[in-house]
């Protein structure tokens, strides 16, 4: 039987490992948020493409309100329209 000592610890390592991991994942949708905002100022956006675009964002964060997510895909949506906006007056 372990002692209260021995079981705080443990408590303290699993917390501290737990901690890790949340900031690994935090890291990971940091660098796939980065990447695809990084393909959006290059690439011309289709319906698909931003379609696809959502399900990733979705899946990188699934506490992401379905509202969040909407408002981001209709603002990557206007500056597609912008960018093709200027391209035509040039």
């Amino acid at each position: 039987m372990k002692t209260n000592i021995q079981s705080l610890d443990d408590l303290k390592r699993e917390k501290e490992k737990a901690r890790k991991q949340i900031a690994v994942q935090e890291y990971a949708i940091r660098m796939q948020t980065k990447e695809i905002k990084h393909k959006l100022s290059f690439a011309s956006l289709s319906a698909i493409a931003i379609d696809s675009i959502k399900s990733k964002l979705v899946s990188l964060a699934p506490g992401m309100t379905a509202g969040l997510v909407s408002s981001l895909v209709s603002r990557f949506r206007s500056m597609r329209k912008k960018r093709t906006r200027r391209k035509g007056n040039s």
